[in-house]
């Protein structure tokens, strides 16, 4: 078997989609398939401007981890509360999502 090859991705390459509440955008790096609806898998990166609703992606199992500002508090209808510093989950509701402080980055695999 032929050993796997690398492949870079740079952050030029990324697609951009706005959110649709309005409080972010997701830069795609990559995508499997590489584009409609469902994907399999992708790797983001999103800069959230505001506070607002996490969007739900029930079928997928996100592994998150702040990569700049001071941090995001999400909200669950359980009454749970969880900071986002290093964080794997899924949920299956829109979670509220609060600021800590200017904006945030993070890595998103789905």
């Amino acid at each position: 078997m032929p050993a796997p090859q690398l492949q870079v991705v740079r952050k030029a390459s990324f697609k951009a989609t706005p959110w649709k509440n309005g409080g972010g955008v997701t830069h795609e790096a990559l995508r499997v398939p590489q584009s409609g609806d469902p994907f399999r898998w992708r790797v983001s990166v999103a800069h959230i401007d505001a506070s607002g609703p996490f969007s739900e992606f029930a079928e997928y199992n996100r592994k998150m981890v702040l990569l700049q500002g001071a941090g995001v508090e999400l909200r669950f209808a359980d009454g749970m509360n969880r900071s986002l510093r290093t964080w794997a989950t899924s949920w299956s509701s829109t979670v509220p999502c609060r600021l800590s402080a200017n904006c945030s980055r993070v890595p998103v695999w789905t």
